[in-house]
Formats: structure tokens, sequence, C-alpha cells
């Protein structure tokens, strides 16, 4: 059985998508948009110990189960607290909605962040090797020049991956 996963942002944070990935048997990890619940439990969460140094940027990591008004029923949702060196209090939040209810919310959070990996790739592919441009009438020329820069850009990533350490 391959492992399926659908990484989202937060404009993918929707009920009908968790639904249709579980009812699939998919994996998600889902950004969720910062909420006044969602931040106040992760603030109860926080913990500064007397050993805290305050100068150097420290991140918490935390897990619970949550239940959103639009939601049928609880999920998993990680939450990362980051607090920037030079800051005493003042934490920043992101959350994360999944149903890998059994990982570490780190493993949660280090999967999500290969979402943005790929973000950079379609970019890449966008800007260096035109693939943002279809402006034929035709969608065959279309498709032949899109077939051409994913060519280019794989023989490219190739050379990278062979001559590159």
């Amino acid at each position: 059985d391959p492992l399926l996963l659908v990484r989202g942002d937060s404009g993918f944070a929707k009920p009908e998508i968790y639904e249709q990935c579980e009812q699939r048997g998919v994996h998600y990890v889902i950004k969720l948009k910062n909420n006044a619940r969602l931040i106040d439990q992760a603030q109860h969460q926080v913990q500064y110990t007397n050993g805290t140094d305050y100068t150097k940027t420290e991140q918490q990591y935390f897990k619970i189960h949550y239940q959103a008004n639009s939601w049928d029923r609880p999920r998993t949702v990680a939450m990362k607290a980051t607090r920037k060196g030079g800051y005493f209090l003042f934490s920043e939040f992101q959350f994360v909605v999944t149903d890998f209810a059994d990982l570490s919310p780190q493993t949660i959070f280090q999967l999500y962040q290969k979402r943005g990996n790929m973000e950079n790739f379609i970019k890449e592919m966008k800007t260096g090797f035109f693939a943002d441009k279809t402006d034929s009438h035709s969608f065959l020329a279309n498709k032949a020049r899109l077939a051409l820069s994913f060519i280019a850009y794989n023989i490219i990533h190739l050379m990278k991956q062979l001559t590159f350490p």
C-alpha cells in the first residue's frame, strides 16, 4: 500500500478536505490559520524554566486533540511555538491539523515543511524554465512547451546531483 500524503497551506484547511482524505485512507498535514482558541491552548503549553536562555531563539512543540466549530469531531493538531532571541515572553505560533496521531509534533512539522520545498521547485519551474508560459491557443502547443520545460528542468537537476557534492 503506497503512502499518500496531502500537504496544504491554510487555504486547504476545510473539513471537506480532511473528510475526503480520511475516507480514502490518504494522510494529510494542513496548516491552520491562527485563531484565539488555538493560541490560548498553545500559550498554556509553553514552558519556561530558570535555565531558559532568552538571548537565543527557542522552539517548543506540542500536540493536542482539538475540534473547531466547523468540524464533526476532534482531530490531532500539532503546535509550534517560536520565541525569538531577545524576547522574553512573546512567541509566534503555527498550527497543523493531521491524521498522524502517533507521530511526534516535530515530525509532523517536518512533513509539513516539505510542502515549502515543493513551492520552491514550482517557482523555479515557472521563473527559470518558463513553465507558466502557456499563451498559445492550442492545447497541444502548450502541452509541448510545458513538456520541454520539464525536460530542461530535470536535466539541470540531474546535472546538479551528478556533478555537485
